[in-house]
């Protein structure tokens, strides 16, 4: 569904994937304009962007470099894009593993604009109008260093639009409280649009046991999880952000959190909630923004960059990544989902996965030029290698397919990805698994797009109400 979005909206994008080789795993980079290929492939070893060959080179951890030829994709890119542009990253089915690599941190200065990453839902799937409570969760486990996360929570604060008197539920450990926030009342006169609430830690809490890998179970078991869904209760939240740092195993990632909201005794392993379980948390408080603070040390990150990856094949989003908490890239996209223009500028340090209808552009020109631009050459000019952070551990998944090109054509409907008002849970849940972009037969692609278009019908002509429901 990926293809559908980056075709009916225009968007000038990077299609990635990996191919097999007899020589190994390929990088194929391929430019596009909407459904236009502006350019050939450009494909490069997968160990020429870092990732490692070997079960030893793996052992070393990843560390990501900067081949040349793919900086100088991106550097044409930016002279392609037209006014208030963003570039779109389209990371294919079946490249997981590619979700490690830091593209934004790599070549959005390059670029010169803000890199956005393709959504795999056709709908947006986002309603910025609620006043349902914002939840945030802190925690910073003893086995990933205890960062103090007092700072990056006051700049999570301050990156959010003004609200008219919106509650903030904040969820901490009773031994992790950092000096900023331990007066909810001085708190709530440096933010008076906010209404701060600290969760009462539960009664009991107990903690997973060890585990190295991280669960692929759906069902919603952590203590810090079921402690936050029985607070929320029905209303549950409009949007949830986590203050944690992540863990990578294989191609997967997780948040790594504390053993539970009572007891942080482990130095040795945090415990960890995977794609599957964060997005049934998601589904159960209604949660339809998430957001990602990224603390301790850089290495940790690699894990939430892959979660984050993970979450956009699960659910529509948005989904944002904070990597910089100081040089306040996380306001604009956030005020952008607010309703408010979007400019984008060079972010280095936000992962930001959103459908292009979510965000309004800051020049509605940009559309028109991109409807009407022909197909161009690419050029690209060499670079010089860089490497930094570091990757618990990746595996190389199977190549990804594509999609048959009349088939696309023919499902290409801009109407499909048309905002209505919020529908029930149960409903947009339907719609939104049946947008999803995991790969279907002829058949299946056919059902669902019919089914697609006559409940958007549907709910135009309903105003998006069909009655009931709490919008969870």
């Amino acid at each position: 569904m990926a293809t559908l979005v980056r075709a009916s909206e225009h968007l000038l994008a990077l299609r990635c994937t990996v191919e097999m080789s007899r020589s190994g795993a390929l990088l194929a980079a391929e430019p596009y304009r909407g459904e236009e290929a502006l350019a050939e492939p450009l494909r490069l070893p997968l160990t020429d962007l870092g990732f490692p060959a070997t079960v030893r080179d793996r052992q070393n951890g990843f560390r990501p470099k900067v081949p040349g030829d793919l900086r100088g994709m991106f550097a044409w890119l930016g002279e392609q894009a037209d006014g208030p542009e963003a570039i779109w990253i389209q990371l294919a089915y079946g490249a997981e593993t590619l979700g490690a690599y830091p593209w934004e941190e790599m070549f959005s200065d390059t670029c010169g604009r803000a890199i956005l990453r393709v959504p795999n839902f056709v709908r947006p799937g986002y309603a910025p109008a609620s006043d349902r409570p914002i939840a945030i969760c802190a925690a910073a486990p003893r086995a990933k260093g205890s960062e103090d996360w007092g700072a990056p929570l006051l700049d999570l604060l301050d990156s959010l639009p003004h609200f008219e008197r919106r509650d903030v539920v904040l969820f901490h450990g009773a031994d992790m409280v950092p000096e900023e926030v331990r007066d909810l009342d001085h708190l709530g006169q440096r933010f008076p649009q906010l209404r701060f609430h600290r969760a009462a830690l539960p009664e009991k809490a107990d903690a997973p046991d060890r585990a190295r890998t991280i669960p692929q179970s759906a069902e919603v078991s952590n203590p810090w999880l079921t402690w936050m869904a029985d607070t929320l209760g029905p209303e549950g939240a409009h949007a949830v952000h986590f203050l944690c740092p992540g863990y990578a195993s294989n191609a997967h990632g997780a948040l790594a959190l504390p053993e539970s909201p009572l007891s942080d005794g482990d130095s040795q392993w945090s415990r960890f909630v995977g794609a599957q379980e964060l997005a049934r948390f998601c589904d159960t408080i209604g949660a339809q923004l998430v957001t990602l603070t990224a603390l301790g040390d850089p290495r940790w990150s690699t894990g939430l960059r892959l979660l984050l990856n993970e979450m956009s094949w699960r659910r529509p989003g948005p989904f944002l990544l904070n990597l910089r908490q100081r040089d306040r890239q996380l306001a604009p996209a956030l005020h952008a989902l607010a309703g408010e223009p979007f400019y984008p500028d060079p972010a280095p340090g936000l992962v930001f996965s959103v459908h292009p209808k979510a965000v309004a552009a800051a020049e509605p020109k940009a559309a028109f030029q991109a409807i009407t631009r022909g197909v161009r050459t690419a050029t690209v000019a060499p670079g010089e290698p860089l490497s930094e952070s570091a990757l618990d551990d990746v595996m190389l998944p199977a190549p990804s397919g594509t999609l048959d090109d009349g088939l696309r054509a023919a499902f290409e409907t801009p109407d499909l990805a048309t905002s209505v008002p919020p529908l029930p849970a149960d409903l947009q849940r339907t719609l939104d698994q049946i947008g999803s972009a995991r790969p279907k037969s002829r058949t299946q692609e056919a059902r669902d797009q019919g089914a697609l278009r006559a409940l958007d019908f549907i709910s135009k002509l309903t105003g998006g109400d069909f009655g009931g429901g709490t919008g969870r």
